[in-house]
């Protein structure tokens, strides 16, 4: 008799450990599951944030490279995202383009479409410089060789 009420209070002990644990592993869970949830609202928010910021400066970019070169053709969310790629401030970016060739608007530039002029220099011409790989048939593809 002793073994029998033995047993079963062993068993009711474990079974109530096991249902403790199993409350337990549920509960960590739901946590998990509303912390995972909760991340997940987190990451949307920023992403939304960051998408309007970048809307936004690409607005600012375009304004001032029109306001600059009206008839430059720049792809402002390109530019923003090829700088963020590299980490080059964007600023030194739009002076520089700004500086060298009014955004491949002026000069030699107008010809290579190289924004930067990346290859020229006193007494090469355009078609030399098309022939050392730096010219291109769209201004933006200038931009990244640039920043590399």
């Amino acid at each position: 008799m002793k073994n029998r009420v033995l047993g079963l209070f062993v068993c009711s002990v474990l079974g109530f450990t096991v249902l403790v644990s199993a409350k337990m592993i549920s509960n960590s869970t739901n946590k998990s599951k509303e912390y995972i949830y909760q991340q997940e609202q987190l990451r949307e928010q920023r992403l939304t944030e960051y998408n309007e910021a970048r809307n936004q400066l690409a607005i600012e970019v375009d304004n001032y490279i029109t306001s600059v070169a009206p008839k430059a053709n720049i792809d402002a969310f390109l530019m923003i995202d090829l700088c963020s790629e590299y980490g080059v401030d964007i600023r030194f970016v739009l002076a520089q383009g700004h500086i060298e060739s009014h955004f491949a608007t002026k000069g030699t530039a107008s010809r290579t479409l190289s924004i930067f002029n990346v290859g020229a220099y006193d007494g090469h011409s355009a078609s030399r410089q098309r022939r050392n790989g730096f010219g291109y048939s769209d201004p933006n593809d200038s931009i990244e060789p640039y920043l590399q």
